[in-house]
C-alpha cells in the first residue's frame, strides 16, 4: 500500500511539472524563438536579480510587473521584492520606471521617433509615459525633443 502510494504521490508530481514544463515552453516563447527559460539558461553565471535586470532591459516594452519579473527569475514575489530592493537601491516600480525614462531620453533625443512611438516602446500610455517623463526630467516629451534639436543644430 505504501508502495503504491508513493507511486501515485510521484506520478501525480512528475506530470504536474510537465505540464509546468510545457505551459512555460508555450508561453515564454521570445521574437527569436527562444525561451526565457533558455535565455536565463545562458545566464546562468548571474544573480537572480542581475537575471532580472536583464529581463528587464530587454523587455521594456512590455508590460513588466514584480510578480512576471520574480517568475522568471524562480523566486516568491516578496522575496524577489526584497533582493532587488537590496541589490538595487530602488525598487522594482523605480527601477524599471527609470530604465524606461532612460530608454525615451536616448530615442527621443534623435529625433528620428514619434512621441507616441517611444511611449510604446517604453511599455507605456502615452499620456502616462508624458506625466512619467515631465516627472523624472522637469519637461514634456516634446520640450526635450525640441532642445535636443536644438542642440544638436549648435554643434
Amino acid at each position: 500500500e505504501k508502495a503504491l502510494g508513493y507511486r501515485q504521490i510521484a506520478s501525480s508530481s512528475f506530470q504536474s511539472f510537465l505540464h509546468l514544463l510545457l505551459r512555460e515552453l508555450k508561453q515564454e516563447r521570445s521574437v527569436k524563438g527562444e525561451t526565457e527559460f533558455a535565455k536565463i539558461s545562458a545566464a546562468r553565471d548571474l544573480s537572480p536579480i542581475e537575471q532580472a535586470r536583464e529581463y528587464i532591459k530587454n523587455h521594456l516594452n512590455q508590460p513588466l510587473t514584480a510578480s512576471r519579473v520574480a517568475h522568471v527569475v524562480y523566486m516568491s514575489r516578496n522575496n524577489f521584492m526584497q533582493h532587488f530592493t537590496r541589490e538595487t537601491g530602488q525598487t522594482f516600480h523605480d527601477y524599471v520606471t527609470e530604465k524606461r525614462m532612460q530608454a525615451a531620453r536616448r530615442l527621443l533625443s534623435t529625433g528620428h521617433w514619434s512621441i507616441e512611438y517611444v511611449a510604446r516602446f517604453t511599455g507605456l500610455k502615452p499620456s502616462q509615459f508624458r506625466n512619467q517623463f515631465k516627472i523624472r526630467f522637469g519637461i514634456t516629451p516634446s520640450e526635450f525633443r525640441r532642445q535636443s534639436q536644438i542642440k544638436g543644430r549648435n554643434q
